[in-house]
């Protein structure tokens, strides 16, 4: 990653070159990249105390603002039910009326890492705000290898 993002891409801007061949044909140029991420549930959980924490409100804080900027339609909702045996005739009724039943079930919001990484290029493209922290923004150039045409 060092070498792609900071490396070939500083090594290049050194020398006034934007992009080159190789004599096999391949091509190296550099374009932009925007990336973005925010934590899992699994990585959540397998993070230690103060860690965990910061990692939730990260999570919740970038959520929270996908939703006052009309990008909830993209945050994807996980439910995990914990059924006994001989509870499978409850299934079709607890997608209706999980909180009803009394049933723990565990909630998972995410957003897939492509979805996510358009949307933020997509904002920051058009100037609208996007709280770098809490999607952990790389926002630089990378060097791409194109194969030969």
């Amino acid at each position: 990653r060092t070498l792609t993002t900071e490396t070939i891409p500083e090594a290049m801007d050194a020398i006034g070159m934007k992009e080159f061949t190789l004599a096999n044909g391949k091509k190296i140029e550099i374009k932009p990249l925007i990336k973005a991420s925010l934590p899992s549930q699994g990585a959540i959980a397998k993070a230690k105390d103060d860690e965990k924490h910061i990692m939730q409100h990260r999570l919740s804080q970038g959520l929270q603002f996908m939703r006052d900027n009309n990008a909830g339609s993209l945050i994807k909702n996980f439910l995990t039910f914990d059924l006994d045996k001989g509870k499978d005739n409850v299934v079709a009724e607890l997608m209706k009326m999980g909180d009803e039943l009394g049933i723990e079930y565990e909630r998972e919001e995410t957003v897939h890492a492509q979805t996510l990484n358009s949307w933020v290029k997509e904002r920051i493209e058009e100037g609208k705000p996007v709280p770098q922290d809490t999607f952990a923004i790389f926002n630089g150039r990378q060097a791409i290898v194109a194969k030969s045409k």
